[in-house]
Parts: structure tokens; C-alpha cells; sequence
């Protein structure tokens, strides 16, 4: 994943955030504290994924990672 920098690629790979599969949206995970989530906030300058990285195999992607994000989200 070259379009992460090394911060947000740890955060993504610990299940803080992923990106919504159809638009390429953060989504924070839920039980995250309002201080990370500010912190999240003012550090990340894009908020979603430029169409160009969010190809058909990039949402294929994405969308396996979002159902593990989700499914880690409902415990």
C-alpha cells in the first residue's frame, strides 16, 4: 500500500480506521476516543481515496478489509 505513509498504514493495519469499499471514505472505527479521533482528524488531510487508487482490484481489497473492520467493530 504505497499511498499510506508508514503512520497511517500502522493505524490502518491495527483496525483504527479503514476506507469504505464503493467510495474510498475513512471510516474510524467506533469505540475509538474522542482524543484519537481528533488527533486522527487534524493529522489526516484527505479524508477519502483519489479515484485513481480506487480500482475494481483496490475495491476488491478493501472490502475484504472492511468486513473485518466491521466485524471487529460489532464486538
Amino acid at each position: 500500500m504505497d499511498w499510506l505513509c508508514s503512520n497511517h498504514h500502522g493505524l490502518f493495519d491495527s483496525n483504527f480506521y479503514c476506507f469504505n469499499s464503493d467510495t474510498g471514505k475513512i471510516i474510524i472505527k467506533l469505540n475509538a476516543n474522542e482524543i484519537d479521533k481528533t488527533f486522527f482528524e487534524l493529522c489526516t488531510s484527505v479524508k477519502e481515496l483519489p479515484e485513481e487508487i480506487l480500482t475494481e482490484e483496490t475495491k476488491i481489497f478493501l472490502s475484504k478489509r472492511e468486513k473485518k473492520f466491521n466485524s471487529m467493530n460489532e464486538m
